[in-house]
């Protein structure tokens, strides 16, 4: 058995799987930083809980912001419960399974436990999503609403919330978890004349460039 941590060693014992031994708490995570620059591979790390999810991120993000990680939280509730998840967190599970679909690159994805042992939809729900949306491209508002509302986005009259989006006339508001800020796409008829991010709070545009 491994007892000097500075001689840790990296185990294989099977193609594409590597073993820690007596691995300190926290330490984990620089040998998953390590094994992803050295030869970049989606590798799911598994945490007990939302509170352990939330400290890798932070860790991975200090040893190197240049990480492709993706977080995939658990519902907040149980099944038949009275209430339903939160928006945030059912947009954020959707954003990362929608990405490992695409799989054009390799991620870190940080789960729990609980996470892991839930029903994701199968991948071909994923093949009938939004295609990426551009300027000049002309757009129905209701069927794009429409497919909103499939895809698990709550329609509101004010955008302030991941999961959320709106329609007003020639205007309409998107908020993915996948962007840090929400997006409105400013209509002339059916085309789409300029897109361009907003603050949730005050309304007020940041940019004028495509997000």
């Amino acid at each position: 058995m491994v007892t000097d941590i500075s001689t840790l060693p990296i185990l294989p014992n099977a193609p594409g799987w590597n073993t820690f031994s007596r691995c300190p708490e926290g330490y984990e995570l620089f040998q998953i930083a390590e094994l992803f620059q050295k030869n970049p591979r989606s590798i799911i790390y598994v945490a007990a809980d939302d509170a352990a999810l939330e400290a890798a991120a932070h860790a991975l993000k200090f040893l190197d912001n240049s990480l492709s990680v993706l977080r995939f939280p658990a519902w907040d509730c149980l099944p038949y419960d009275r209430v339903s998840p939160r928006i945030d967190t059912m947009a954020e599970r959707m954003a990362t399974l929608s990405l490992l679909n695409s799989a054009d690159k390799p991620y870190i994805v940080l789960t729990t436990v609980s996470a892991f042992l839930q029903r994701v939809p199968p991948k071909d729900v994923f093949g009938h999503l939004l295609p990426p949306l551009k300027v000049g491209q002309i757009i129905k508002t209701e069927a794009v609403g429409q497919l909103f509302m499939r895809n698990g986005f709550l329609r509101v009259d004010t955008v302030r919330e991941p999961g959320e989006f709106a329609i007003r006339g020639g205007i309409i508001d998107l908020y993915s978890s996948a962007l840090e800020f929400p997006v409105r796409l400013d209509l002339f008829g059916d085309q789409i004349e300029s897109i361009h991010s907003f603050d949730p709070l005050t309304q007020d545009g940041l940019s004028l460039s495509n997000p």
